[in-house]
């Protein structure tokens, strides 16, 4: 007589064999059912517990092999015997089997994985919401501020200042960055916060650090005098006071703005800080190479530039004044006011390639010769004033050549680009399109065999059809799109390892630009095209339902 444990134990054994005969494929199940009948023979709880054992081991192999016979078979087909219909009448399957099926899409979804493949579904995702960041874009960026403030990483906090979406929150990791390294104060003035930053109180406290760090630089005192000018200018033009005068007439009365513009255009450098802007996006990049291009393409967007029109405002009363002082008698006065925005000018050509920055240069070096040729003309000296004319015809000739050449106005260029970009949102939206349709017409053809739905009809040859092409075409898409992406995954890279020039990282720029502006779904953000595709599918179910009923009466006329 066995112990009350040993009782147990035999019970446990029985348990587990009948629960695993419930579940017991049914092409195999009477194995099972055996394993259960010799159960009641065996005495020794010992033997019970490794014949239960030995029979749990042979029930999984019956379920593996029985899920491979499942998946050699069509989607939406169970271990009926019934043959499949050629004539359309009986029941409709996919051609191709399960596994054929799941080996086809697992291919697919195995590229999209990939490292190239990840970059280039983050590139146009980014496109897609606009270069918007998502919620998760921005819990990447909190991760690297919550490391870098744990290592002490100054530059690692001051690349997020410089990518953060939120002005107010980028301020904050500014902060912390200069906190720490007081060397980076200039990404105070680099990186462009916007006018309605929340903790403005220490913005002035903020000017004065990079002011201190960088006292020669016209760059810093020109962003001081637009944080200065901007809010009067916004006023005037809420007034509809606006002509061509009011921003001479607004700005120049604001003591505070002249004395900063009068520091930066005497100012003996200009550093707009592009390369170091570019530098630390970069170095931040490739520190982190999992981040959204969409990051990247904020980090570079928002940077601080002149504001063209306050600079070209200042310059124009400056030349007013030194016509004035030239009037009076001082000749030489004349020429110093003069030559300090012709000179700025000429330090803002040679220190920023970027072209607006450019085009702002060349406004200013024209603008001082203007002056000098109307200065010159009133003296009567004809030579110089001739001089400074032909000077000026270089200069708006100049001007003309570096808009027309920069690669964004190219069309030659920007051509190539946009049919390069054209072709990776094309296949990314298939991708997603035979994705998502194979998809339903799986899941609908596996739910009507588990429903017991109509095996036939229209709906189950457009399932049928979509399961027979949709996978090869979803990984034929998917293959597509990760080659046309190689281009712009290689121009990444370069600019990740600093492989490309200053000039060569603004094409990155660009690069971004084209993808998002081939957006095929900006199209349908707008309330015109969402209405006309509304109306086309009402149309489209209109004209079937009339088709089909149709059809219908002429089956149904000659049995009359």
């Amino acid at each position: 007589m066995s112990t009350p444990q040993n009782s147990m134990l035999t019970r446990m054994a029985v348990s587990s064999v009948d629960f695993a005969v419930r579940y017991w494929p049914e092409s195999s199940r009477r194995w099972g059912q055996a394993l259960l009948a010799e159960m009641g023979e065996i005495s020794e709880p010992g033997a019970a517990l490794s014949w239960a054992a030995g029979g749990i081991v042979l029930f999984f192999r019956a379920l593996l092999s029985h899920f491979f016979d499942w998946m050699r078979l069509p989607a939406g087909r169970g271990f009926s015997r019934a043959p499949i219909s050629s004539d359309g009448k009986g029941p409709q399957f996919p051609k191709h089997s399960r596994l054929a099926t799941g080996v086809i899409l697992l291919g697919a979804v195995a590229l999209l994985l990939l490292p190239v493949g990840r970059e280039a579904r983050n590139t146009v995702a980014a496109s897609w919401r606009g270069f918007h960041p998502s919620a998760g874009d921005r819990r990447d960026l909190e991760k690297i501020a919550e490391k870098a403030e744990k290592e002490k990483d100054a530059r690692g906090l001051a690349f997020v200042a410089l990518t953060y979406p939120n002005p107010n929150r980028a301020i904050q990791f500014a902060d912390r960055a200069v906190a720490l390294d007081s060397s980076l104060a200039w990404i105070y003035v680099s990186r462009y916060y916007g006018g309605d930053i929340e903790d403005s109180s220490r913005s002035t406290e903020r000017s004065k650090l990079v002011q201190k760090s960088d006292p020669d630089n016209a760059f810093v005192y020109l962003m001081s005098a637009f944080a200065e000018g901007e809010p009067r200018l916004r006023k005037a033009i809420a007034k509809a006071a606006w002509t061509p005068e009011a921003p001479g007439e607004t700005l120049g009365s604001d003591k505070e703005w002249m004395k900063e513009m009068e520091t930066a255009f005497g100012a003996p450098k200009y550093d707009g800080y592009y390369r170091r802007h570019e530098e630390l996006v970069r170095e931040g990049w490739k520190r982190n190479p999992s981040l959204s291009p969409g990051l990247v393409a904020i980090g570079l967007w928002v940077r601080s530039i002149p504001d063209a029109l306050q600079v070209q405002t200042y310059a124009d009363l400056r030349v007013e004044q030194a016509l004035q002082t030239g009037s009076a008698g001082k000749v030489d006065d004349a020429k110093a006011m003069l030559s300090e925005v012709t000179e700025l000018g000429t330090r803002m050509l040679g220190a920023d390639p970027t072209p607006f920055v450019q085009i702002v240069g060349l406004g200013l070096t024209k603008r001082g010769l203007e002056g000098f040729k109307k200065l010159y003309r009133a003296e009567g000296r004809t030579h110089e004033a001739t001089e400074t004319e032909v000077q000026l015809k270089e200069v708006e000739a100049s001007s003309d050549g570096r808009v027309h050449s920069y690669m964004g106005w190219r069309s030659d260029v920007m051509s190539a680009v946009r049919r390069k970009a054209l072709v990776v949102q094309l296949s990314a939206f298939l991708s997603i399109l035979f994705a998502v349709t194979v998809v339903l017409s799986l899941l609908a053809l596996e739910v009507g065999t588990a429903f017991r739905w109509k095996g036939s009809g229209m709906g189950r040859r457009i399932a049928c059809g979509v399961a027979n092409y949709g996978p090869a075409l979803f990984l034929m898409s998917s293959v597509v799109f990760l080659w046309s992406f190689r281009p712009f995954a290689a121009i990444f890279a370069q600019y990740r390892t600093g492989e490309l020039s200053n000039l060569e990282s603004i094409g990155l720029f660009w690069e971004l630009f084209t993808i998002g502006n081939a957006n095929l779904l900006k199209y349908f953000y707008e309330p015109y095209h969402q209405w006309l595709i509304v109306t086309v599918a009402l149309a489209a179910i209109a004209v079937v339902v009339i088709v089909r009923g149709l059809m219908r009466g002429k089956t149904i006329a000659p049995a009359r």
